[in-house]
């Protein structure tokens, strides 16, 4: 029975170690690398808080991110907020949607760059606003007709 626990304690041990490793792995990209991605429009927005237009912040989970190609959009993101709107089904509650449609317009600042982005193949027409620092951090507002904008917070990969 003692070699289980110390089995088990050894496991937890080496998973706790590989599980700092990854979060740790998880840096904002920064510089000339950081400026390309956005120049080319490839690149992915890992957000890391919530905030519903009535000012509720939730942690979010590793999960969920918008990832930015040239030829495409694909979002994942939570929706916390109120639907103005309520003849979409459970599962699609979130902001879940790809567009291969869409104006890219980006103007740059001293301390970074706001993306604005208009999609116009998706069922509902989301422009999502996009500030990026030049440390890789970044906040997403995304905006919908029939719900209540949301903001995210985090970082750029």
């Amino acid at each position: 029975m003692s070699i289980n626990f110390k089995t088990l304690i050894i496991s937890v041990f080496i998973l706790s170690i590989s599980g700092c490793k990854s979060v740790q792995n998880n840096k904002p990209m920064m510089g000339k690398d950081l400026a390309g991605k956005i120049e080319s429009a490839d690149y992915t927005f890992i957000p890391r808080m919530a905030i519903s237009a009535d000012g509720r912040a939730l942690q979010l989970s590793s999960t969920f991110s918008l990832r930015i190609s040239h030829d495409s959009i694909i979002a994942d993101l939570p929706y916390y907020g109120r639907a103005y709107v309520s003849s979409r089904p459970p599962a699609c509650s979130g902001l879940k949607f790809i567009s291969s449609k869409f104006d890219y317009n980006i103007k740059k600042n001293d301390s970074g760059s706001n993306i604005n982005i208009s999609t116009s193949d998706t069922d509902a027409k989301f422009n999502l606003l996009l500030t990026i620092n030049n440390k890789g951090n970044a906040s997403l507002t995304v905006n919908e007709n029939s719900r209540q904008s949301i903001v995210f917070y985090g970082y750029i990969e």
